[in-house]
């Protein structure tokens, strides 16, 4: 193990040790005596064994699928059993170089009902946009014009991600209705009818899991025949004109179409807040084009009742009724916001021949109210609260450590993603998920000194050749030289979309993040001397690597050990070899005898060469040589400096992901004026910043953490404030420590591959003064051209971990 850090003290780590008795009922037929917790298969990955598995010519049964709760012994921490031992353990790595803290939470509840959806409805046709998709996708009819139909007309770019979800909702609608007849000789009719119906769906933020509550209804009535109340009066009493009247069949019997249109206008793709510019709420054919678009399994969909005709009424009712004694109105309100759509209908008519009079109206009202706002910033605030339960700073709890960076301690809830409240209201079902998934916090670490914790929740991954496959549940933390404490890590899928640095991440409902910490390590400086000296001799597929006009044959100055003269020459005896100086180099002299500049070399042989002249007098000591006209020797200088810089990135990608949205529909459809195409941003960065920080020194900590963590003598950043979490574009952030990078002089031979850069402190431009930098040589980067931190394969390898000091040419 290399200790080129400064030590730190960790006074107090050493502690008792704690091993894992926990013990859990066998999973072998005939077996009484409980075993150690165990792996269990995933059905759908090892279905042979998880059967009759013969072992040893007996047959066992397998337990497959994840843990129970009900499954798992009643241990003393998260259902594991610990037990002291008598020896005495220390944990802590003071000369190890980084840790890091991965949480994720998800995003509970639906979107708000004007939130823009990818999908939307054009020209009756459904249609899902995304990324490339072409338009339609499924197509009704071939005419690509613009439609002229106010209510199908694209939104304009949005330019900002919604803030809120909500994890209450709230479907209902009441009914209300009257029909009075007099017909002369037949006496009077005075009835009344009012129905009310409503459900209440809730998620959990911290389990999302999925609560309903009863439907609740109620329905009241009265039937009066020649002004006497009929007591106890029902629906059958109110006779024929009720019964088969369109406004009672739409209120009563099909209350639940109601609450089904309802589903449909807030599909998907359906809100009709979300993607329309334009709504017009009487507009039958609209309103069914938006009723039809509801996930109903294929079923036609629930259309709003048709308006009552003279036909129809002359087919309801016994009177003999024409067509020029009967008036009719219907009136219509809605109204759309985030948080509530609301539809209001009324129909009235009335009738009067001359004889008979009879009059009916009846108003429906439904809605869908959504409520209980879980915002982006709380979702944020409780990542970090989760990452906040494992401090950064207690370096005997969590020692510093090395190996794999994208798998870590991860803090996150037992919880379920749920965001969809309209199925359990549509069946009248109550989720009952609370078994698993109950909201309890996984991942905190165990005191100093605990081994060996099985995690009954860790899904276990493994590759196949092709992806990663869940092949069960329940592991033991072993290697990637993480605390042996730990009870919840990053398995191999997740790893995949792992930063190595700190980052916050959102997609797919899913918040990520992770916090950061690395100790300075003793990097040696750039030498913005070179090329010189070794450059010399460096050769990429057996030619020079520089123009030998190029490279200082000396690198700085080197001691003149001796200089003595032998007739018309002096000849030279260097403290050091200049092993790159040839006969025929142009040498230059301080402090030896009087020698000046511009001398020519011979003879040179590593510590000694010739030059003419004459030294003025004897010389001792004290005087240097160095190439004619090099700059300054101070800057032939690697020492370590302690410089390090920090590099961020927010990405934007919603600006592209609009453009994409409309530059394809008005693409596909031609002579559109009611949108306008945005700009192509070109790229998904919004800003990016490099801070060249203030030196630190070595063993110092440098971080970025949201809790507060902080060191003596070291750095800490803050995570970024202007993250926008963007539930239908994704959103990310990038914070890289960067304290190192291959030596900028560095030019690979691929004769050698083996060979490799050393690392150096990482500057971004040549200090005040400094020589001119040669043209093969590029210090620092800007926005085109710092490569951000990225996943997939070996994403660590960059660190300057994998390149201690003293690595590399």
């Amino acid at each position: 193990m290399m200790t080129f850090l400064t030590p730190c003290c960790c006074a107090g780590c050493l502690v008792k040790r704690w091993l894992n008795i926990t013990v859990v009922p066998a999973w072998a037929e005939g077996e009484t005596d409980p075993v150690p917790p165990y792996f269990r298969p995933d059905a759908n990955t090892y279905e042979d064994i998880c059967t009759d598995y013969d072992l040893e010519d007996e047959d066992y049964y397998i337990a497959c699928g994840p843990w129970k709760l009900s499954e798992r012994p009643s241990g003393t921490t998260l259902n594991n059993t610990f037990e002291e031992q008598t020896e005495e353990v220390d944990h802590s790595e003071p000369t190890l170089y980084f840790k890091n803290v991965q949480a994720r939470k998800f995003w509970q509840g639906r979107r708000g009902l004007d939130e823009l959806d990818v999908r939307f409805v054009w020209k009756n046709a459904w249609q899902d946009y995304g990324g490339g998709a072409e338009f339609p996708l499924v197509e009704t009819e071939e005419d690509t014009s613009c439609p002229s139909s106010g209510a199908f007309q694209l939104k304009n770019a949005v330019a900002t991600a919604p803030t809120t979800r909500y994890c209450t909702e709230e479907r209902w609608m009441t009914y209300s209705g009257t029909f009075n007849n007099d017909n002369g000789s037949g006496g009077t009719i005075a009835d009344t009818l009012s129905y009310a119906r409503d459900a209440t769906a809730t998620i959990s933020k911290t389990s999302g899991v999925l609560t309903q509550d009863d439907y609740n209804e109620s329905i009241t009535l009265s039937h009066a025949v020649d002004g006497v109340d009929v007591p106890s009066a029902t629906i059958a009493d109110l006779g024929v004109p009720w019964v088969n009247a369109t406004c009672y069949l739409a209120g009563i019997p099909n209350s639940w179409n109601w609450l089904d249109v309802i589903f449909g206008l807030d599909a998907a793709g359906g809100r009709i807040g979300g993607n329309f510019a334009a709504f017009d709420p009487c507009n039958t054919a609209a309103l069914q084009g938006y009723a039809g678009m509801g996930s109903l399994g294929g079923e036609t969909p629930y259309y709003f009742p048709s308006g009552w005709t003279p036909a129809e009424i002359i087919a309801r009712f016994t009177y003999d009724i024409t067509e020029t004694d009967y008036t009719k109105t219907q009136t219509c309100e809605c109204e759309v916001t985030d948080t509530t759509i609301y539809f209001k209908i009324i129909y009235e008519w009335t009738y009067d021949d001359g004889s008979t009079t009879a009059s009916a109206g009846c108003t429906v009202e439904f809605g869908l109210t959504v409520s209980n706002p879980y915002t982006a910033s709380q979702l944020k605030s409780d990542l970090e609260a989760l990452m906040a339960l494992i401090p950064l700073t207690d370096d005997c709890k969590y020692p510093w450590r090395a190996g794999d960076c994208t798998v870590a301690p991860l803090v996150r809830r037992r919880e379920q993603m749920q965001d969809n409240m309209s199925l359990a209201m549509l069946s009248g079902y109550t989720e009952d998920a609370s078994t698993y998934y109950d909201g309890t916090i996984l991942g905190q670490l165990l005191p100093n000194g605990y081994e060996g914790f099985f995690a009954f929740d860790h899904e276990v991954y493994e590759w196949d050749g092709f992806g990663w496959n869940r092949t069960g549940w329940g592991a033991t933390m072993t290697g990637y030289d993480l605390p042996l404490n730990v009870t919840e890590w990053t398995n191999m899928l997740e790893r995949e979309t792992v930063y190595p640095c700190a980052y916050l991440r959102f997609s797919g409902d899913e918040l990520w993040g992770q916090k950061w910490a690395e100790r300075k390590l003793a990097f040696p400086s750039i030498n913005f001397f070179r090329p010189c000296g070794p450059d010399r001799a460096r050769t990429v597929s057996g030619l020079p690597a520089w123009d030998d006009a190029d490279v200082w044959p000396i690198c700085g100055r080197i001691a003149v050990a001796s200089a003595v003269q032998s007739g018309g020459d002096v000849n030279i005896t260097l403290a050091t070899s200049a092993d790159q100086l040839q006969d025929g180099d142009l040498v230059d002299f301080t402090g030896v005898g009087g020698l000046g500049a511009g001398l020519t070399v011979s003879s040179a042989a590593g510590t000694t060469f010739t030059v003419s002249g004459t030294l003025s007098g004897p010389y001792t000591s004290g005087g240097y040589v160095s190439s004619n006209g090099a700059p300054s020797y101070v800057w032939n200088d690697d020492a370590t400096k302690g410089d390090w810089q920090t590099r961020e990135w927010l990405y934007d990608y919603r600006l592209s992901g609009e453009f994409a949205r409309l530059d394809a529909a008005s693409t596909y459809y031609t002579g559109c004026t009611s949108w306008v195409v945005p700009t192509d941003p070109g790229t998904d960065i919004d800003t990016f910043t490099l801070t060249q920080e203030t030196r630190i020194a070595t063993g110092k900590v440098m971080a970025c953490t949201p809790n507060g963590e902080t060191w003596p003598g070291g750095d800490t950043s803050g995570f970024s404030g202007s993250f926008v979490v963007d539930d239908l574009y994704g959103s990310l952030w990038l914070f890289q420590i960067l304290q190192a990078i291959p030596d900028p002089f560095f030019k690979y031979d691929p004769d050698m591959p083996s060979e490799t850069a050393k690392y150096v402190e990482a500057l971004n431009e040549p200090p005040v003064g400094a020589p001119d930098v040669h043209e093969d040589v590029t210090i620092g980067c800007d926005v085109d051209t710092c490569a951000a931190p990225s996943t997939g394969a070996d994403p660590c390898a960059g660190l300057p971990y994998n390149h201690p000091p003293g690595t590399g040419i």
